[in-house]
């Protein structure tokens, strides 16, 4: 969310005439690193899900929660 309004501001600023092209560029590339970059890890987390799920024969959201004993949720 942050990457994404400095990105916006960027490119509001670049509007008005304040920053160059380089600069709306380098935001832009920035904010499409920082995105691919959370996709590839939530991509990641759900093949690593799929794996444990294998492995146990279940899935994880059917599982009880539990919290160790002296342990806050």
């Amino acid at each position: 969310p942050h990457a994404r309004s400095v990105f916006e501001a960027t490119q509001k600023a670049f509007q008005e005439g304040t920053l160059g092209d380089l600069d709306i560029l380098d935001a832009q590339r920035t904010l499409i690193q920082l995105e691919t970059s959370y996709l590839d890890s939530l991509a990641m987390f759900h093949i690593l899900v799929a794996k444990i799920e294998r492995l146990i024969a279940h899935p994880l959201d059917e599982l009880p929660c539990s919290q160790p004993h002296g342990q806050l949720p």
